[in-house]
């Protein structure tokens, strides 16, 4: 069973009831003697399609639950099931009531298939195709896995009691995890792990606490249906409210209804895929030569082939007559010159020649490559000190400040370490009042994580209470400190 962080709904052990009870809202009556409840509890749908969570007869700005199926809200009376995308998802939704919240539920009515309810913008439209009539109880189970299962602890989600206590966890037993915060408005469902101001004894899980301080006394009790149309008495559900007697004895099975009309025939399915080849047979006896066919057309020349090989010389004919003279051809080039002659005798050395003229001078070279700088030279002294300038004027005085505060004194509440959800406070002594507050967290870093401050607030004039819920669920412990900033009223 999955139900919301802030009520402590997390998962079912094994199977609680062999049936549940149906609690209809149908009917009227007088308020019998009080008998604590044991059995499972839902609102009625009203002429709005909304549901009516403290049994006044209608569905309004009144009827609120944080949590009431999974995760999910119901808020003014519709169902908050915009995050949903399964049947019974029961995931939280963004705490609006619109056109976007759409949904299915599967809940248990005793039949083969169970009851499938549409809601359609947050509203309880229809039941199995049928419009919903005003004062239709909703199942006490949903069950889309197995709708023909009535056990609690095997649910989607579920509410029921055990000798008038509120088994809030759905696991078949009453303990301190059966606690819930923000239901019916402001009231809740005690149980010592939610981390309730005054520590909550054994006997108060699983109680209902209507006025919303934390404790359960005379006070908790409604005798008008307040809690899903059951009265309540110091904190116990009783089996009887204003639209709810004693439940008589079971009556006749009615007779066996008509079979319903044939439905029409389903889609045809895919084909199957296609089966393998089968064995080629043997080839068969050759057939008749068919009667010939029309001579084909014409088809175009080939190509031209090679050239024949060159045939025989043929026979010399007769000498022709001798032709005239040709003219004189030009003169032939001259001979190749011929070898030189031998070298003659050395002639004598001759006398030294004049000193010649000096030559002009050379042109400049290129410059060479500039040299590396110096090193840098020694700082110089400092300069002396300037005179000092003149004092400017005083400037104006400020206002006088405001008057302190009296008498401050911060005040701290830790909760239990443990994974569950937590509503802290912090009181301030008597005589002072609360003027701020805040908080810490600690404990297992990945339960830290998912974690989600909800409220953060005074709650009373010397109150300071922060409401934290887990985003997921995680088994880490973790811890949460108020701190209440206290001054003299």
């Amino acid at each position: 069973m999955n139900q919301k962080f802030i009520s402590l709904r997390s998962g079912f052990a094994p199977a609680l009831f062999a049936a549940l009870l149906i609690v209809s809202f149908v009917g009227s009556g007088t308020v019998a003697r009080a008998d604590p409840f044991t059995g499972g509890l839902s609102p009625a749908v009203r002429g709005n399609q909304l549901a009516d969570l403290n049994g006044d007869g209608a569905a309004d700005t009144a009827d609120d639950w944080i949590a009431f199926y999974g995760d999910t809200d119901i808020i003014n009376g519709g169902l908050d099931c915009d995050a949903w995308t399964l049947v019974n998802q029961g995931a939280d939704g963004d705490g609006t009531i619109d056109g976007s919240d759409d949904c299915t539920l599967i809940g248990y009515d005793g039949s083969p298939t169970g009851v499938t309810i549409v809601v359609v913008d947050g509203t309880f439209d229809t039941a199995n195709g049928v419009p919903i009539a005003a004062g239709w109880p909703l199942p006490t189970v949903f069950n889309a896995a197995d709708p023909t299962d009535p056990s609690v602890v095997a649910s989607d989600f579920a509410w029921s009691t055990i000798a008038g206590k509120v088994d809030a966890n759905g696991d078949g037993a009453i303990d301190g995890d059966d606690c819930s915060v923000g239901i019916i408005g402001t009231a809740n469902i005690l149980g010592q792990t939610c981390g309730f101001g005054p520590p909550v004894p054994p006997g108060s899980n699983g109680l209902v606490d209507l006025d919303d301080n934390e404790l359960i006394t005379g006070a908790d009790t409604c005798t008008n249906g307040c809690f899903l149309g059951h009265n309540v008495n110091s904190g116990f559900v009783q089996a009887e409210g204003p639209d709810i007697g004693k439940v008589g004895p079971a009556g006749p099975t009615g007779a066996t209804g008509p079979a319903g009309a044939t439905g029409a025939d389903g889609a045809t399915g895919p084909a199957g895929a296609t089966g393998a080849d089968g064995t080629t047979g043997p080839a068969g006896a050759t057939g008749a030569d068919g009667a010939t066919g029309p001579a084909g057309a014409t088809g175009a020349d080939g190509t031209t082939g090679p050239a024949g090989a060159t045939g025989a010389d043929g026979t010399t004919g007769p000498a022709g007559a001798t032709g005239a003279d040709g003219t004189t051809g030009p003169a032939g080039a001259d001979g190749a010159t011929g070898p030189a002659g031998a070298a003659g005798a050395d002639g004598t050395t001759g006398s030294a020649g004049a000193d010649g003229a000096t030559g002009l001078a050379g042109a400049d070279g290129a410059d060479g490559t500039t040299g590396p700088a110096g090193a840098d030279g020694a700082t110089g002294l400092a300069g002396a000190d300037g005179a000092d300038g003149t004092t400017g004027p005083a400037g104006a005085t400020g206002p006088t400040g405001a008057a302190g505060v009296v008498g401050l004194d911060v005040v701290t509440f830790t909760s239990p370490s443990n994974s569950s959800n937590k509503s802290t406070s912090a009181t301030c002594p008597s005589g002072k009042k609360v003027t701020g507050g805040g908080y810490r967290i600690e404990g297992d870093k990945d339960a830290v994580k998912v974690l989600v401050v909800r409220a953060s607030f005074p709650s009373a004039a010397d109150t300071w209470t922060v409401r934290v819920l887990e985003g997921m669920n995680t088994p880490g412990a973790w811890s949460v400190t108020v701190s209440a900033v206290c001054a003299t009223d």
